[in-house]
């Protein structure tokens, strides 16, 4: 009985273990130096969070824990795909002090977005506890945007149509534009947007008796658009027999 409460009691334990490092497997990776969070930032051409705090401050392990670590608003998807995350502890570093300049007395924790081309400085600055979504449309702005299009080929007959084209954004915040570069397509609506959008555009009938191919710039990408050309009536005729 007692050699079978041990097993029991192991087993709890080991469950518990395996819950916890499941739960906090997939936390953020906090870089703990300038240097090495900086040479990061640069090479993955993203920005540098900077959070200075210590683990004994509660307001830390709030914003550290509970506001980073969020997935309503999605600011850890935020963090993970535009920032290299830095934690600088104030009691046994120094490197967050030039961050620091001007502030005199402030509450922990001092969080700074950082460009690593120009690390001495920051560009967004807070300190002590932050509302969820204000934190959220803070860092917002200084994501890294990413635009695609779908889908990006369309063949089409001689005749006249319309046709959309849907554009997805990493971000809200990410401005795009639409441009045909070929004089028988036309942007009917969407020439410009921000963050997700559609582009409606139209094509006129094909009566240059070859096939031709245009292409739209849209959010950097190409659509491209290769039209039939308009078939003789002979050629009609052999299509029918």
């Amino acid at each position: 009985m007692k050699h079978q409460s041990i097993v029991a009691a192991v087993s709890a334990v080991l469950c518990l273990w395996v819950a916890c490092s499941h739960a906090f497997a997939d936390n953020l990776v906090w870089q703990t130096s300038r240097a090495t969070a900086v040479s990061m930032a640069t090479t993955q051409g993203k920005h540098i969070l900077l959070f200075a705090g210590r683990e004994s401050c509660s307001n830390c392990q709030y914003m550290k824990y509970t506001a980073c670590e969020s997935t309503s608003p999605a600011i850890k998807d935020l963090i993970e795909k535009s920032f290299i995350p830095w934690f600088s502890d104030v009691d046994n570093s120094t490197e967050w002090g030039v961050y620091a300049d001007g502030l005199g007395g402030f509450a922990l924790p001092l969080i700074c977005v950082i460009d690593p081309q120009e690390s001495d400085s920051y560009l967004d600055r807070t300190t002590g506890v932050q509302d969820l979504q204000v934190f959220y449309s803070r860092l917002l702005q200084y994501t890294t945007c990413t635009l695609s299009i779908s889908p990006s080929f369309h063949v089409c007959n001689d005749s006249s149509h319309t046709g959309t084209i849907n554009v997805t954004a990493s971000s809200s915040n990410c401005s795009w534009t639409a441009l045909s570069n070929a004089s028988w397509i036309t942007i009917t609506a969407g020439d410009a947007g921000t963050g997700n959008g559609t582009v409606s555009y139209s094509v006129s009938e094909n009566t240059t008796g070859s096939t031709r191919i245009g292409t739209m710039t849209i959010a950097g990408s190409t659509f491209t658009v290769m039209q039939r050309k308009l078939l003789s009536l002979p050629a009609l005729q052999l299509l029918l027999e």
